[in-house]
């Protein structure tokens, strides 16, 4: 899926999302397509924003006011949505490598004391239950949409897919790296713990006794939800003003952030029971739809636009 929007992003280098879609079908077509992303991002955006305070008050400190971290978290989001998509592509190439060794720095040292045999057995009840759970799990996925915001708003160059192919699979590494060190390490009571990165560093003899090794998983996590964080706040921007009159575009950030911080305010349920309620096969389903559906419309629509350009192409008669 992340192939496909790469090539539609060559084929139509200064064309955004919305200019594609509403080219071949309609711009209400293409209006319903951003609301589902608005709701979708928005969603995501609230769900970091819990993740990020979950973190924070069961690693960094002992006690976080919810009012302190909602107010200061507002006005970070604010002043970042201000800012240009571009900037966070400069930021983005600056941390990747500092949050990425950081990373790899704690799953190399940790994973020396890894029972490999905690993997096992591999598909014991069959594939069912991994499909099913995947399906009720879709929502977790799909970061690859960010994408979208990217589209007719970057310098297209032959080295952009190469660089994105490139941090993505790094990423994915990386990731897939963290669950098998993981279980590898805690076996049957992985269940028990919450926040991957910084257990390892904190419940390892051979990571602690490493100069205080949890601070590099800290850190670099630190930095991930913050920086995921403002991304899918500005997707949700970006998704907003493109249903917003122009008159109104300028007023787009005050429009994501007030909901939020209604939904922040009224959420009692803590975050395991509120991403629990987003594990079901509705929500998978609905996910899946935006991940996979929008894509595909993406890529029917970029074939029918250029085959179109192609019909319109006139070819001068030879002159005898």
């Amino acid at each position: 899926l992340l192939l496909i929007y790469l090539w539609v992003m060559k084929q139509n280098p200064n064309s955004t999302f919305v200019d594609i879609m509403s080219s071949v079908f309609c711009k209400t077509f293409a209006k319903i397509v951003m609301f589902v992303l608005f709701i979708y991002f928005l969603i995501k955006t609230f769900l970091m924003m819990k993740s990020t305070f979950n973190f924070f008050t069961k690693v960094i400190y002992d006690e976080l006011n919810w009012i302190f971290y909602l107010i200061s978290t507002l006005f970070f989001m604010y002043f970042a949505l201000h800012k240009s998509f571009k900037i966070y592509g400069r930021v983005g190439e600056i941390i990747f490598w500092v949050v990425f060794i950081s990373i790899n720095i704690v799953l190399l040292i940790t994973s020396f004391t890894m029972d490999l045999t905690n993997l096992l057995p591999l598909f014991n009840n069959g594939i069912e239950p991994i499909a099913s759970t995947g399906v009720r799990c879709a929502y977790i996925f799909g970061d690859y949409t960010v994408i979208i915001v990217m589209m007719g708003n970057i310098n297209y160059t032959n080295q952009t897919s190469t660089k994105i192919i490139g941090y993505a699979f790094l990423a994915m590494n990386t990731v897939i790296n963290i669950f098998i060190v993981f279980l590898c390490n805690f076996g049957y009571t992985t269940v028990n713990q919450s926040l991957a990165i910084s257990d390892l560093s904190l419940y390892i003899d051979l990571a602690v006794s490493v100069s205080r090794l949890e601070w590099f998983g800290v850190f670099a996590w630190t930095i991930t939800l913050v920086t995921q964080l403002v991304i899918y706040a500005h997707c949700t921007k970006f998704s907003l003003e493109a249903l917003l009159p122009k008159k109104l575009v300028k007023i787009s950030p005050h429009i994501v952030l007030i909901p939020l911080a209604i939904a922040f305010c009224f959420s009692t349920l803590s975050l395991h029971v509120l991403i629990n309620n987003f594990l079901t096969y509705p929500w998978g389903i609905a996910a899946i739809i935006v991940q996979a559906g929008i894509p595909i419309l993406l890529l029917i629509a970029s074939t029918v636009q250029q085959r179109r350009l192609k019909n319109n192409v006139r070819i001068p008669s030879k002159i005898s």
